[in-house]
């Protein structure tokens, strides 16, 4: 096959690029020709590997394709035409076109994510719920955006989603085919337990935003340590606006900052579980799997596909201090929780994915 794919960003910037970083070496090196398509600048940096990449539309036009792998572009008239250039496959890592700031989340009264279809209504409920924000010409901006998008994502044969809950928000939406495609670790972590010197360790790693949760974990530490008998520390590797909040909550934990992969593979290995307090519908999650640590987590959007409770982590509801504190106490009394996030991960291949994604792509060829 001669594959497009197009997406906003070329450098490796988050999810969606390490999702390409691993499909387009592995399309090329199995025969079929790609050209990645990428509207902004690379810059400095890592950057998406494919043998062949352009910004220029008029060469993405002229690439004699066999279909369009899409994961989002910045321009909905730019997505939109992309239906004009060959039949489209379109990868929704996010929410994209379902929701206005793309978070899917309602702070008010509480956090809870959002279960309307996109619509008007939503522009309604924007304010009142906070869903993103104050600023009514902001609202008014995203709307017409993600509307543009959600009519651009209308345009493509099939839409492929990592989650069942994915794969249900599309639906919703009128899609005419989606399949599910669950996402594939990177690295395989060692199923090694950390050394036991009587502690529990708590890891927490991520944007340090409200729908993340942190404050959430940080509230509940004083409710673990009364129940969990033994000294617990935290680890809250990342930053963001919750991070004063945090610290004051929770002003003994260690704030080592960002850090790269690599350095959050080495801090999982000396800590015992990883925290998951999201209340936003998490597309997937996939850092809960990539760490090989038993996971505490909210049952909010795709979490549960590879999340099984009291197996290799325990779920919780509603989004509580008090629930996320039960939910830690009872993973951490999973004897072979290590063990069997690392049997979890092993279902979650790169193969396991192409076998499933080839055919999506060979379909919307011959349709």
């Amino acid at each position: 096959m001669r594959i497009a794919v197009t997406n906003h960003h070329r450098k490796l910037v988050g999810g969606t690029e390490s999702y390409l970083n691993g499909i387009i070496p592995e399309l090329e090196a199995s025969g079929h020709e790609v050209l990645l398509f990428h509207e902004a600048e690379a810059d400095q940096g890592p950057v998406i590997q494919a043998s062949r990449h352009t910004r220029d539309w008029a060469e993405l036009a002229s690439f004699r394709k066999n279909v369009i792998f899409n994961h989002g572009l910045q321009s909905p008239g730019r997505e939109y035409g992309l239906a004009d250039l060959g039949p489209v496959v379109h990868f929704a890592h996010n929410y994209h076109g379902t929701c206005i700031s793309g978070e899917k989340t309602r702070k008010l009264p509480q956090p809870a994510a959002c279960p309307r279809r996109f619509g008007p209504a939503c522009l309604l409920e924007y304010l009142p719920r906070n869903c993103g924000g104050w600023n009514p010409l902001i609202a008014i901006r995203d709307y017409r955006i993600q509307s543009g998008r959600l009519q651009a994502v209308t345009r493509a044969q099939v839409v492929v989603t990592a989650s069942r809950h994915m794969e249900a928000e599309y639906r919703k939406h009128g899609m005419r085919q989606v399949i599910r495609a669950p996402l594939f670790v990177s690295q395989k972590p060692e199923p090694l337990p950390p050394a036991n010197d009587g502690s529990f360790r708590i890891l927490f790693a991520g944007r340090m935003t409200k729908i993340k949760g942190p404050a959430i974990l940080a509230a509940a530490i004083p409710l673990i340590r009364r129940q969990i008998g033994v000294p617990v520390t935290v680890t809250f590797a990342g930053d963001g606006p919750e991070r004063a909040e945090v610290q004051r909550l929770c002003p003994e934990a260690a704030f080592p900052g960002w850090v790269t992969q690599e350095q959050l593979q080495a801090l999982a290995r000396s800590h015992h579980l990883f925290a998951m307090p999201s209340i936003w519908p998490e597309p997937f999650g996939l850092a809960g799997l990539e760490l090989g640590l038993p996971v505490a987590a909210f049952a909010v959007g795709g979490i549960p596909d590879w999340l099984t409770d009291g197996v290799n982590g325990t779920l919780a509801a509603p989004p509580t201090p008090e629930a996320f504190a039960a939910a830690v106490v009872r993973c951490a009394s999973i004897a072979q929780g290590r063990t069997n996030m690392h049997n979890a991960a092993k279902n979650f291949t790169l193969a396991r994915h192409m076998a499933v994604l080839l055919p999506i792509l060979e379909n919307a060829c011959a349709s």
